[in-house]
């Protein structure tokens, strides 16, 4: 019978100094770092807390609140990808892990791809209400660069109306088609299952 030791050094934890960018060129690095929420670089405004340790549960909801900035300024088509992550040691002569003080470098590809403009909007669904009295809630317009926060507002508006008028299962849904052709223009429909 032989018995195994298992020595561990956990070394510390590791903190995030840097976050950067690769492929961005609309929005700075400054601008969209700002965008995450729960994926922060050390600084003298975060110096403490779990923001500055990079989690895989983190980086899921940052990546959704990227994706969400780009759409709210009509980059519908943007792709984030996977984070590369670099460990860079502060001391790496020292004698241990947790002295050679580790520190995370993330670096975030990101594809813009082009702006969308709203090409045709328009409600559906609609009988209860009149779906023209129902597009106003929308602040949105033809010809304008497409929104994504303005038409979730604005379907969380008819939402509400609809619940107060006693339809409490009443839903919407937001149905997009891009055109055809080099002009990045999406037709938007909202569906209104009353």
């Amino acid at each position: 019978k032989k018995k195994v030791v298992y020595q561990i050094e956990e070394g510390g934890k590791v903190k995030i100094t840097e976050i950067g960018f690769v492929g961005n060129e609309v929005f700075s690095r400054s601008k969209l770092r700002g965008v995450l929420k729960k994926t922060k670089q050390k600084s003298l405004r975060h110096m403490f807390g779990d923001k500055i340790v990079y989690t895989r549960e983190a980086w899921d909801e940052d990546r959704d609140n990227l994706r969400k900035f780009y759409g709210d300024r009509g980059y519908i088509d943007v792709k984030i990808g996977e984070p590369v992550l670099e460990l860079v040691a502060k001391k790496p002569d020292a004698p241990t892990l947790k002295k050679k003080k580790y520190r995370m470098h993330i670096t975030i590809p990101i594809e813009e791809g082009e702006p969308y403009t709203l090409g045709s909007f328009k409600i559906t669904g609609a009988e209860i209400f009149n779906a023209e009295g129902l597009a106003r809630a929308f602040d949105v317009k033809e010809g304008q660069t497409y929104n994504r926060k303005a038409i979730e507002d604005g379907m969380e508006q008819v939402r509400k109306s609809y619940h107060n008028a006693g339809y409490v299962y009443a839903y919407t849904n937001e149905v997009w088609t891009r055109r055809e052709g080099p002009e990045h223009i999406v037709d938007v429909a909202v569906d209104v299952f009353e």
